[in-house]
């Protein structure tokens, strides 16, 4: 029970890190990695990694993965994209995107 909470503190740690290092280091900066952004008409769908990373861990969840690692990790990754001041710029209009 310790070492698999030792696993999680230090793969949520890693996954934090990972995300931070990769990613641009101010809201609307492009990081290591480009960001997807779909065009819809007038419109931009843009899935953060925060939001990939939710999905990723809603899947392994559904399938019962039973590595602690991976929630670990992903959770990191979670934590690390809310940080961002426009984390909750999903769906929006082409136009009122101020950052």
């Amino acid at each position: 029970m310790i070492v698999q909470l030792l696993i999680f503190i230090i793969s949520l740690g890693l996954g934090f890190y990972l995300a931070k290092l990769v990613s641009g280091k101010k809201a609307g900066q492009a990081g290591v990695l480009p960001s997807w952004r779909i065009n819809i008409k007038n419109y931009i769908f843009w899935p953060h990694h925060w939001l990939i990373g939710l999905i990723e861990l809603v899947v392994c969840l559904l399938f019962q993965v039973k590595i602690i690692f991976v929630y670990g990790l992903l959770l990191g990754i979670i934590i690390q994209g809310l940080t961002y001041k426009d984390f909750y710029y999903v769906f929006f209009q082409k136009d009122k995107y101020p950052f």
